[in-house]
C-alpha cells in the first residue's frame, strides 16, 4: 500500500546525457573523501557529476562504449583509492582510475569471455581478505584477480540459463546472515529453472545453490543484499518483471520470502541504505522502476509490515519512463546521504528529503556544450562554446578569473592563457545561454 507521496521529496534535475541513463553509482573514487555520482547512457557515454559552486557540475569520462549496464566502484587493486568499474556490452569491462598527478582518467580495458557483460562489482567473495572482481558475463559469472601485473580469471559458475538469457544483477554479501560472505546473481528462468542464485568458495571449488524459483516471476533483474529492516539481520532482496519486490530470510535450511512491495511495474535495480540521512541511521530499501518512479520501503516494526513511499519521478519522454540506475550516497559532499537515479528520459536526478533543493542548478541541455582542449593542460587552452553565450572562467572557491561576452549568434572559440600568477588547480568555465547554464571543469598544471 502507498502511505506517501512524492511530494515531501525534493527533485533537482542534475544534467542529462543523449541517451537512456541505465548504469549509477555513487561514491569516492578520486579519494576516500571526495564523493562524486557516476551515471552511463545506453550509447555508452559515462559521466561524473560533482557539486562544485553550489550547483552540479556535470563532465564527461569517456565516450562511445557500446550499451553500458551497470557500474560499481571498489577497490579489486586494493591500491590506495578505489576503481570505478562500468560493466559494457562490447566484451570488456572498464576499469577507470584518477591520477591525481596528472588530473585525468586512466583507462584500462579489462577483457571477458562473452560480449554481454551486465554487471561487475568488487569485493571480498573468498572471505580471505582478498577484494576481487565479479563479472557477469553472459550466463555465467567470472572471478579476475589482480596479481599485480595482470587478472587472473576463474569461472565461478552459471545461473544454468540457455545461450541468449543471462545474468542481470550481482551482489556480495552475507545473504544468511552467517559469516561467510557469498557471491549472489539474478538472471532469467527457463521453465524448471531457478532465477537467482547463492555462489560460496568452500575452499577449494564455488558451490552453487538456488535461492527461489519464481514461475511467473521470469525475468529477476535486481538483487541486493543487506540489513533492510534495520534488525542486524542480513537478508537477500530481488525484484523483476512481475513488478514484486521480495525479501528473502534465511531460516537455517530454507529461504523464506514475502513480498515488500508489488508496485511500479519492473524492479531495474534496488539498493539498500540512510537516504533520508537519519541521525541514528536508519536503513531502508529503494527501487527503481519500469514506471518511472523511485520507490521506497521501510520496515514497521509494530505492524510487522513494510510502509511503502513514492519518492520521485523522472519527467519522461513519451513512453520511456524507466528509472533505470540508483544510488545513495553523499553526492553533495556535505554529510547529508541523498537518493541518485538514472531515467530513460536521459536525465539523472537527486532526491532529498524532507523536500529541499536549489536555486541554481546545472543542467547540461543536449544542445549546449563546451569543448575544451587539451585538458589537462599547461599554458594553453582552447574553449569552445554555443553561440551567443556568456563565459565566466572561476576557480574552486567560486573566485571568479575571467569573464568573456559574447553577443553574437555564431559560435564562438578561444584560448585561455592563465595568468602566470595562478596556482595549478581545477578551474570551471561556466557559460549562460537563453537562461540556462552549464560548467566544465578545466585541469590546468603548471
Amino acid at each position: 500500500m502507498l502511505l506517501n507521496s512524492h511530494a515531501q521529496w525534493g527533485r533537482v534535475e542534475m544534467g542529462a546525457g543523449g541517451s537512456w541513463m541505465r548504469g549509477l553509482v555513487v561514491g569516492p573514487v578520486k579519494s576516500f573523501g571526495e564523493v562524486s555520482v557516476f551515471a552511463s547512457n545506453q550509447d555508452g557515454n559515462l559521466y561524473e557529476f560533482s557539486w562544485l559552486d553550489s550547483a552540479w557540475v556535470t563532465d564527461t569520462i569517456a565516450t562511445s562504449y557500446w550499451n553500458v549496464e551497470r557500474m560499481s566502484i571498489g577497490n579489486a587493486r586494493r591500491a590506495a583509492y578505489n576503481q570505478l568499474y562500468v560493466a559494457s556490452c562490447d566484451t570488456h569491462v572498464y576499469e577507470f582510475v584518477w591520477n591525481w598527478g596528472e588530473a585525468r582518467w586512466e583507462l584500462n580495458r579489462i577483457k571477458t569471455p562473452y560480449r554481454w557483460n551486465h554487471d561487475a562489482v568488487a569485493g571480498d567473495g573468498r572471505n580471505d581478505g582478498i577484494n576481487r572482481l565479479y563479472v557477469a558475463s553472459a550466463e555465467c559469472i567470472y572471478e579476475y584477480t589482480w596479481n599485480g601485473a595482470d587478472w587472473d580469471t576463474q569461472y565461478v559458475g552459471t545461473a544454468h540459463m540457455v545461450y541468449t538469457n543471462w545474468i542481470y544483477d550481482l551482489a556480495i554479501g552475507r545473504g544468511r546472515n552467517d559469516d561467510t560472505i557469498r557471491i549472489y546473481a539474478s538472471g532469467q528462468n527457463i521453465p524448471g529453472e531457478y532465477g537467482a542464485y547463492e555462489f560460496t568458495w568452500n575452499g577449494t571449488a564455488w558451490i552453487r545453490e538456488p535461492i527461489t524459483f519464481l514461475a511467473a516471476h521470469w525475468q529477476n533483474y535486481a538483487i541486493e543484499v543487506g540489513d533492510g529492516r534495520n534488525d542486524g539481520v542480513q537478508r537477500v532482496y530481488i525484484g523483476g518483471n512481475n513488478g514484486i519486490l521480495f525479501e528473502f530470510t534465511w531460516n537455517g535450511t530454507g529461504w523464506d520470502s514475502i513480498a515488500v512491495h508489488d508496485d511500479g511495474g519492473t524492479k531495474w535495480t534496488i539498493i539498500i541504505g540512510n537516504g533520508r540521512s537519519d541521525d541514528p541511521p536508519h536503513n531502508r530499501v529503494y527501487e527503481a522502476c519500469h514506471d518511472g518512479h523511485v520507490y521506497e520501503s521501510t520496515w514497521n516494526d509494530s505492524t510487522a509490515t513494510w510502509n511503502n513511499v513514492d519518492v520521485g519521478i523522472g519527467i519522461g519522454l513519451g513512453i520511456d519512463n524507466n528509472m533505470w540506475g540508483i544510488g545513495i550516497g553523499k553526492g553533495r559532499n556535505d554529510g547529508i546521504e541523498r537518493v541518485f537515479a538514472g531515467n530513460y528520459d536521459h536525465r539523472v536526478y537527486e532526491f532529498s528529503y524532507p523536500g529541499v533543493g536549489v536555486a541554481e542548478i546545472v543542467y547540461r541541455h543536449p544542445q549546449m556544450s563546451i569543448l575544451a582542449y587539451p585538458n589537462p593542460f599547461n599554458s594553453e587552452c582552447l574553449i569552445e562554446i554555443p553561440a551567443a553565450a556568456n563565459i565566466k572562467i572561476v576557480d574552486i572557491t567560486g573566485r571568479c578569473i575571467k569573464t568573456i561576452a559574447n553577443p553574437s549568434n555564431s559560435n564562438m572559440a578561444f584560448h585561455w592563457h592563465p595568468d602566470k600568477s595562478l596556482v595549478s588547480g581545477i578551474f570551471l568555465v561556466y557559460i549562460e545561454n537563453e537562461g540556462e547554464t552549464i560548467a566544465r571543469q578545466v585541469f590546468y598544471i603548471k
